[in-house]
């Protein structure tokens, strides 16, 4: 038996001995016929000559040494018809030979005496004996009046079973084997029980066998009732009977699943094994009696079993051995620990048991120490406050190896982590219990469930990235970058909107019809100055102040150009600081673009120069202020010139006269030469005063439609507003909508990413669906409003005004009823949902029919909360996991715990080793029995894994290939040991019964106290 457990084997279960061979031919050549003489003492005329006329002994010799070395099967048995003859000779070679040579190509070889009878109801069976069990040979014999006892041949102990089963004794009948007893397949199958328990085969023929019998509702029952014992191996050696009983490699006999393998019936050496099935299990009795309770998953015929290839093409992922030992200068002072210890390790599943404190974390935490596991403070043994206290890891030192040989080596006391990639997947029972127990541990745990999603994404959606988190990063950051160009444009609409949106309000419109009443009535108050005659009209009089009224004219003409020119370059001068000013601003804009592009380079230049590529070369763009400046600096100069012409900036050439000095300057002369006018002239010309800031005032008044502040510009606000105003609303809404669209269109595309990994895991779930009956899994991928959605929208409403959202219960209330059944992965839902809130804005909907309402009056920033919306602020990515229909932060530890193991077991694409200890701990015994279970099974078909577990059902019923019984002997000056093997090694099926189920009595003790209802 092999310490590694239960492995693949090549098994032939119906081979003859030299009686039953009908091998005439040449065969054997070359190389291969010179080795075989060597190894046989037998000359080539023997080896290719007729072997019946070999002895018995060198038949044995040729067939061992040609079984051992030019036949790829590793399991046969001897199935003559009818008799043991040569038995007894091949399998005392087998065990000479492999005294002799300890190579595994010797000890990896085995083979069991058995006899293919058949019963008087014409069912062949083989039956395979124990080549272990002795003390059934042992007969006792009456000589020279002495009761003596010894141990018969295999030859002598079936022919004293034969005659039990009524075979007659001449077993030869004109040279051919007597094919049938005179008992029929029930009393054989009986008989065969008595001695030694030996598994019995019926042996499905083409024309007399299990098939033909099978088709007889009569003797059907031979194969169903179990007073007597029940055929639970069909054995086949035609290939159409395989296919004709069997779908796969096992059947099904009413209720009862059964295994089925092939043989070669081998009528020569050349034909071992030509048939054949693979089985999986210890190559003894208990071994092939396992098949009967693990019909279907440790028999393959037709094909190599699935793992043997895996492991083939995937040998740096499977490790073959673990070596634990003590460093050289280890002196022993603090305990023997790990003394030279080699523990092989089997590619499906290892399950390490051993009662508490016997070092079972211990191999656990090595093992991945060695993988590169880097949470090292999750360890439970190799923890700084156990064995690495300072003074014990350090003395000791591990090696993995790997079935491709490579290995990795490690000090117990290393706790460095430099990089190294991760060999295995470790779920230390530390993590386990805070992952699954610690709330503040969800996003952890959220994480270690995405890292699994993230490994059903193909290589190119992974685009080079190592993790989930890393992949989603970088399409945010690329769709952030976009997304914030979007909302530069959004922000002046917003603005715009909002300032067109005030004027909805009936205030607004009021207050216009008051200014423009006002206006009318500042008209109506201005009074128009009495009119004075002018004296002039006089002859005499206008003749005596000609000269007088030409020089009033000519500074008066003087004055109004001068009052004309100073507008004129008021005007210029506000129109030069605006255009100077958008001017700046735009250089402004510029420049920051400048900077983006230039922290881009910077950022940027070390990713490219991984391939050999200058920054500078990909990206070029060149910024040139010069023609910018001039005109800058050209409307600088012009605005100081101007400047000068009002006088408000000192002149730069001597004598220079300012306007506004010139302009004062002619109304004091025109003052002076007044003052030496008669009365009469003085009235009229008061009185052309009057008249012109009359009219003035009058123009002021009224003004033009785009003067503010007059009559003409309230008129035209008021038609505005009552005609056009909610069109060129709608207009810019929508315009905004249409932003709002883009921006969805760009975090879509990072939805989308969530949504091929929710397709991809929900295709295993649903073909899972028999596993996952009893524990549905659900995962969200979509969009949804963020947690604080409703707090952060709500700070923005001022819920003491009246509107929608007045008080803080109702506005809860509105806000949830605005939210329900909105499916924001559909634009329109989500534009309905904005529409929705601007509605809820502007109307009260607290009662029907609706109020009036403006948002001015119950929001504080407009704009900003405009931004926070329109810009989809709000909306955030849910991708989460769901067990049924709880979220993660509902779930209970167990429920958690279930959940994390699902998702390794089932979901997790790597295939690395997965290491879990003590996974049952977390975990209700049902959720072991019907989750974990299964899961395991299906699991190690795919990829090692290595289990500490103290629950029977986690080792046995999920049919651990191998077992490690590990024990710590601290009276033994702290000696850690193990034992190996598989299941049905006794040694270790002893271990599983005391360590796992409180020893075989308290177990049938338990039994009995069960009952089915």
């Amino acid at each position: 038996m092999t310490s590694k457990g239960s492995i693949w084997r090549k098994w032939d279960l119906q081979v003859g001995t030299k009686d039953y061979t009908r091998y005439t031919g040449v065969q054997f050549t070359g190389e291969k016929l010179s080795n075989l003489c060597d190894l046989t003492g037998l000359n080539e005329q023997q080896i290719n000559g007729n072997h019946k006329d070999l002895s018995n002994d060198d038949y044995a010799k040729l067939f061992v040494e040609h079984f051992i070395h030019y036949n790829d099967t590793d399991v046969i048995s001897l199935a003559n018809h009818n008799t043991g003859e040569g038995i007894e000779e091949i399998l005392s070679h087998l065990k000479l030979r492999k005294a002799e040579n300890q190579e595994s190509i010797y000890t990896d070889k085995f083979i069991f005496p058995g006899i293919e009878i058949g019963g008087n109801d014409r069912c062949h069976i083989i039956i395979v004996f124990n080549p272990e069990t002795n003390n059934n040979r042992k007969f006792e014999f009456q000589e020279d009046g002495r009761t003596i006892k010894r141990e018969l041949s295999w030859k002598e102990y079936i022919d004293r079973f034969l005659d039990a089963i009524n075979i007659p004794s001449t077993r030869f009948n004109n040279g051919q084997p007597v094919n049938s007893s005179s008992l029929g397949a029930k009393d054989i199958i009986s008989k065969s029980k008595e001695w030694d328990f030996i598994p019995v085969f019926p042996h499905i023929e083409n024309s007399d066998g299990l098939w033909k019998e099978l088709q007889d509702s009569n003797k059907k029952e031979i194969y169903s009732n179990d007073n007597f014992g029940i055929v639970d191996i069909p054995l086949t050696s035609k290939n159409q009977d395989l296919k004709r009983v069997c779908s796969g490699n096992h059947s099904s006999w009413g209720d009862k699943c059964i295994a089925v393998i092939n043989t070669s019936d081998s009528e020569s050496l050349e034909k071992i094994g030509s048939k054949f099935s693979y089985i999986k299990g210890d190559p003894s009795i208990k071994g092939l009696k396992h098949l009967y309770i693990e019909p279907i998953d440790r028999v393959r015929t037709g094909k190599e079993p699935e793992i043997l290839d895996r492991v083939k093409l995937n040998r740096t992922k499977y490790l073959k051995k673990v070596k634990i030992n003590q460093i050289s200068s280890y002196t022993g002072q603090y305990g023997n620990w790990f003394q030279d210890l080699e523990i092989p390790l089997n590619p499906e599943l290892v399950a390490i048991i051993g009662n508490k404190g016997s070092g079972k974390s211990a191999l656990a935490d090595i093992i991945a120490l060695c993988g590169n596991y880097k949470n090292q403070d999750d360890f439970s043994f190799l923890h700084k406050n156990k064995f690495r206290d300072g003074k014990h890891a350090k003395n000791f030192e591990a090696t993995i190896t790997w079935e491709s040989e490579s290995s990795n080596h490690k000090n117990l006391g290393d706790s460095s982590v430099n990089g190294e990639l991760e060999l295995v997947k470790y779920l230390p029972q530390g993590y386990f219990e805070r992952l699954t127990n610690e709330i503040s541990s969800i996003e952890e745990f959220r994480k270690e469930i995405e890292n699994v999603v993230f490994t059903h994404l193909s290589e190119d959606d992974k685009v080079g990235y190592t993790s989930f988190e890393e992949l989603i990063n970088s399409k945010k950051e690329l769709i952030n970058h976009e997304i914030n160009n979007l909302k530069d444009r959004l922000q002046p609409i917003n603005s715009t909107i909002f300032e067109k949106e005030k004027k909805l309000n009936t205030s607004y419109k009021n207050n216009i019809i008051a200014q423009i009443a006002k206006k009318k009535e500042e008209l109506t108050a201005l009074v128009e100055p009495i009119a004075v005659p002018n004296p002039n009209e006089d002859l005499e009089i206008a003749k005596k102040n000609e000269e007088v009224n030409n020089k009033i004219a000519e500074i008066k003409n003087s004055i109004e150009k001068l009052e004309q020119d100073i507008s004129n370059e008021t005007q210029k001068k506000q129109l030069l600081l605006t255009e100077i000013n958008d001017l700046k601003r735009i250089k402004q804009l510029i420049k920051g673009k400048e900077e983006d592009l230039d922290f881009f380079k910077e950022t940027n230049k070390e990713s490219l120069s991984r391939y050999d590529l200058e920054i500078d070369e990909v990206v070029k763009y060149r910024f040139n202020y010069s023609t910018l400046d001039l005109v800058i600096s050209n409307k600088e100069s012009t605005l100081k010139e101007v400047k000068i012409k009002l006088g408000e900036e000192p002149p730069t050439t001597p004598n220079f006269i300012s306007f506004n000095n010139l302009l004062k300057q002619k109304k004091e002369a025109l003052n002076t030469i007044q003052k030496g006018l008669g009365e009469e002239e003085k009235k009229y010309q008061q009185y052309l005063i009057d008249t012109k800031n009359w009219q003035g005032k009058k123009d002021n008044i009224i003004g033009n439609e785009n003067s503010p502040n007059t009559l003409k510009y309230f008129e035209k606000e008021l038609k505005y507003v009552d005609e056009t105003l909610k069109s060129d609303i709608d207009v810019l809404r929508t315009q905004r909508l249409e932003i709002s669209k883009l921006i969805f269109d760009k975090m879509k595309v990072v939805l989308d990413v969530y949504i091929e990994v929710k397709t991809k895991i929900d295709d295993i779930i649903s073909e899972n669906g028999d596993l996952l009956d009893q524990y549905r899994i659900n995962i969200e991928a979509s969009f949804d409003v963020k947690a604080n959605f409703v707090s952060k929208f709500l700070n923005y409403i001022s819920l003491n005004k009246v509107g929608t959202f007045y008080g803080k219960e109702n506005a809860d209330i509105q806000i949830e009823k605005i939210l329900e059944n909105r499916d924001f992965n559909e634009f329109n839902s989500l534009e309905g949902f904005l529409k929705d809130i601007v509605k809820a804005l502007f109307e009260d909907l607290r009662q029907e029919p609706t109020q009036q309402a403006f948002v001015e009056n119950q929001v504080t920033e407009v704009t900003e909360l405009y931004d926070y919306l329109f810009s989809l602020d709000f909306l955030d990515y849910n991708y989460e996991l769901r067990q049924g229909d709880k979220r993660l932060e509902l779930l209970s530890p167990g429920e958690k715990g279930a959940l994390l193991l699902i998702f390794y077991l089932l979901l997790d694409n790597n295939d690395i080793p997965l290491i879990i200890d003590q996974p049952e701990d977390n975990l209700d015994n049902n959720s072991v029995a019907n989750i974990l279970v299964p899961f395991i099974k299906k699991a190690k078909c795919r990829r090692q894994i290595i289990l500490v577990t103290h629950n029977p059902n986690l080792a046995v019923v999920a049919d651990a290939e191998q077992v490690i019984y590990v024990e710590l002997d601290k009276e033994n000056n702290i000696t850690f040991s193990f034992k190996s093997g598989a299941i049905e090694n006794p040694t270790i099926n002893e271990s599983i019964v005391k360590v796992l189920e409180g020893t075989m009595p308290a177990f049938n003790k338990r039994k009995l106290k069960y009952y089915e209802n």
